[in-house]
């Protein structure tokens, strides 16, 4: 959106200034619309897409600050970023691969751990995470998404944890 001539211009930082102003109203404009991608019928997201669409919306339901998806491969980090929604996403991943391409993807902040077996390392991942970032409340309510790589004995599932 800003072209070279415009950031090493004569006004380069009011240049940026308007260009971020530009942005940050287009983006609530798009929020008020739905940007939500459709499911597709017939495919293997189906399921995926269908509980991160149920997540989300419990998510705005309970009033949580942030989804928690535990991906390893990236997957359903992305189909969320797709729902384009005001819902921050944090990916929690042990694929270092994952955490540079989620950088890229709207509303998503990647977080790596070494291990996204243990559901109380998870969570204890996540209390770190927030000391760090402060996002997060004492009682706030989270919604959190595995998908059955995380966690093979399921399909896709959602969780409701409170912080402490």
């Amino acid at each position: 959106m800003l072209s070279g001539e415009t950031a090493v211009g004569k006004y380069p930082e009011e240049s940026v200034r308007m260009m971020a102003r530009i942005l940050k109203e287009a983006e609530g404009l798009a929020l008020e619309t739905s940007l939500a991608v459709p499911m597709r019928s017939g495919r293997q997201e189906d399921i995926t897409e269908a509980v991160l669409q149920g997540a989300t919306q419990i998510s705005r339901g309970i009033g949580s600050n942030v989804v928690v998806v535990v991906t390893r491969s990236g997957r359903s980090a992305i189909l969320k970023s797709k729902h384009r929604d005001r819902i921050p996403t944090l990916c929690i991943t042990d694929a270092p691969p994952v955490v540079g391409q989620a950088c890229l993807w709207w509303g998503v902040t990647p977080l790596l751990v070494d291990s996204i077996e243990n559901e109380w390392s998870l969570f204890n991942a996540i209390l770190e995470w927030n000391r760090r970032s402060g996002q997060l409340s004492s009682g706030d309510r989270i919604v959190v998404v595995s998908d059955r790589r995380a966690y093979p004995a399921g399909h896709d599932s959602i969780l409701v944890q409170q912080i402490p």
